[in-house]
């Protein structure tokens, strides 16, 4: 870091977790003699030691309303802000389809992430109703002794065009959120929309300001909600690609990393409210 602040000018150092020790971040502003944000991507409850609470960042921007809220009312820490996730055009976007893609990937009901607790007993409950499911990600782990979703794990860590493939070969793309999610929502909700997936979501409060829940994306409040929804839409071809379009189109216009960055920017060098 000091090879490149001594070979750089530096404007702005942005860390995009809880990473910095707070003499690191000393350390930063003292060289660069310039802001530093932290744009944390998780719930709050994902902070580790919460170094943030005793750095002196000049702004702190998390994906939760809630961590905002709290830390803000509870705490008197008022350099927090509300920043959401977003999807990258460069990335998650419509891919060509091959006959050999549609057979790997196609499926009713498809995620991806690592096979959290959580995550596994969900949908460890969706499987008494027969749906062909496929979750992209590692193998659950042999302490989790889970024989009954294994089987659903594809075993392969999906990115880019990959990812995309899967999302687009899936009729239903279930995006079950970390309950310490308490209003925000994850970032697999931004990339489903900016590749044009049909998506299902558990609904979450920050959900109304950033799609028209029905019409960009579908929610579902409860389990019995959820399968419900799935029945009426799985056979509904032209409804889900409908709703796939619309929330591609809004995740373009209000979600992407340059709307997200032109907002660190007018924060830190224009003061915006």
């Amino acid at each position: 870091l000091s090879k490149i602040f001594q070979q750089n000018k530096i404007d702005l150092t942005i860390a995009t977790h809880d990473f910095l020790y707070p003499d690191e971040v000393d350390f930063i502003k003292n060289k660069t003699n310039s802001p530093v944000v932290m744009w944390f991507p998780d719930g709050i409850g994902h902070s580790n030691k919460a170094f943030f609470m005793i750095s002196k960042y000049d702004y702190i921007f998390f994906q939760d309303p809630y961590a905002v809220n709290r830390l803000r009312d509870q705490y008197n820490k008022q350099n927090v802000f509300y920043l959401p996730e977003c999807c990258n055009p460069k990335y998650h976007k419509k891919t060509n389809l091959t006959l050999d893609d549609i057979s790997k990937y196609s499926c009713d009901i498809s995620t991806y992430g690592n096979p959290h607790n959580y995550r596994s007993f969900f949908f460890r409950e969706l499987m008494n109703n027969n749906y062909k499911i496929k979750i992209w990600g590692h193998q659950p782990s042999i302490w989790q002794n889970d024989t009954l979703t294994k089987s659903i794990y594809m075993g392969e860590y999906l990115i880019n065009e990959n990812k995309a493939k899967s999302v687009l070969a899936a009729k239903i793309n279930l995006n079950t959120l970390v309950p310490a999610g308490i209003i925000g929502l994850n970032a697999r909700a931004f990339e489903i929309a900016g590749i044009g997936g049909f998506q299902l979501i558990h609904w979450r409060e920050g959900l109304k300001e950033l799609f028209e829940d029905g019409k960009e994306l579908v929610s579902f409040n409860n389990f019995s909600e959820l399968l419900e929804k799935i029945e009426y839409y799985l056979p509904k071809d032209k409804l889900r690609k409908q709703i796939a379009i619309a929330g591609q189109k809004r995740a373009y216009k209000d979600h992407t990393y340059t709307n997200r960055l032109l907002k660190i920017f007018n924060k830190v060098f224009n003061s915006e409210n």
